[in-house]
């Protein structure tokens, strides 16, 4: 009957890290949202601090006394629902509906019966089909000048460029003055997977950012211009590797 949009002020649990302030990702989503009926909720942003959901469920169930809630979420975070702050209290006042995504390669049946042992019930499971997008892929395209076409609505896309939110590094800028777009968008799309795989495994942000937008940084010069560079016995077709090496020690100090 009606859906609430929730942004978070500071999550708890989300290692990706965003410039963004509470204030422009609410005011983006209400362009989104508000033109298809949807409500866009401040209780979060107003409350500040770290987001804990169980308050947000306990908010909206004094809210709506009668009525039955459910709280929709990634099937990606149902592997760590477990370790959210109080998580019965949310079982108790709400249903679970967890969202599979195309690309979401979530064990549910292996999840179902985690669920049912930890919180005695079960979710329900909602499959989505329709475009994988990614916050990180939206940040990364517009740190390297890239068209958001696609990734978000031309309303939010304005927002962005407008407001300057995501803002390049020494590295992109290199890029951006190197690079043809076609390897741009290489570049961008190798940093979001980098990310994602990356961050599974405890690396760091900045040094997962610096590696992958630099893999391909001397891909188009000419190693023999390149005073002091010597590449004698490296195959031809990775010869560009070694020389961002170089490039980066000489030029970046890496």
């Amino acid at each position: 009957d009606l859906l609430y949009i929730v942004p978070a002020y500071v999550s708890p649990l989300k290692a990706v890290r965003t410039s963004t302030s509470p204030v422009d990702r609410m005011n983006m989503l209400k362009l989104v949202f508000n033109e298809t009926g949807e409500e866009v909720c401040d209780y979060e942003i107003k409350k500040g601090g770290q987001s804990f959901t169980f308050e947000t469920v306990l908010y909206f169930k004094k809210l709506h006394k009668k009525d039955q809630l459910y709280l929709i979420i990634g099937g990606d975070s149902l592997s760590d629902f477990a370790k959210w702050k109080n998580p019965d209290i949310i079982t108790q006042n709400a249903e679970i509906v967890a969202c599979d995504r195309e690309t979401n390669y979530t064990d549910f049946e292996k999840e179902a019966k985690h669920f049912k042992k930890n919180f005695g019930k079960n979710f329900i499971k909602l499959t989505y089909s329709g475009s994988e997008l990614s916050s990180t892929k939206v940040r990364m395209y517009s740190s390297f000048s890239l068209p958001l076409d696609g990734l978000v609505p031309e309303s939010v896309a304005n927002y962005i460029t407008e407001k300057n939110l995501y803002k390049s590094n020494p590295y992109f800028e290199y890029l951006k003055e190197n690079l043809p777009q076609d390897r741009l968008i290489h570049t961008a799309n190798v940093v979001v997977a980098s990310l994602k795989k990356g961050q599974k495994l405890g690396l760091s942000y900045e040094k997962i950012v610096m590696a992958a937008s630099l893999h391909d940084m001397a891909k188009y010069i000419d190693p023999d211009t390149v005073e002091g560079f010597k590449y004698k016995g490296i195959p031809k077709q990775v010869v560009h590797a070694y020389l961002g090496a170089y490039l980066m020690e000489n030029n970046f100090g890496i």
